[in-house]
């Protein structure tokens, strides 16, 4: 039981990276909404986003272009993604 688990978790990680090497250079649209709805806090515009993500260049998009960098952030007072 202990060998199908762990195969099925390697399986998963494999799938990942491929998958996320399949994707890289196109462009992606990244949302984070709390209950539901509200704003995008990915769009750098609701002054969300930290300098360094893919999400924070100019100009100010919550589209980004998959790469090797991390795409996506957000931080507030409490939480950094």
């Amino acid at each position: 039981m202990v060998r199908v688990a762990l195969a099925l978790v390697a399986s998963l990680f494999v799938t990942s990276i491929s998958q996320a090497a399949f994707l890289t250079g196109t462009t992606v649209l990244g949302s984070l909404t709390f209950s539901g709805g509200g704003p995008n806090y990915f769009d750098p515009n609701n002054l969300f986003v930290p300098a360094g993500f893919g999400n924070s260049t100019s100009p100010p998009d919550p589209s980004v272009m998959v790469s090797s960098a991390i795409e996506f952030g957000f931080q507030s007072a409490s939480t950094l993604i």
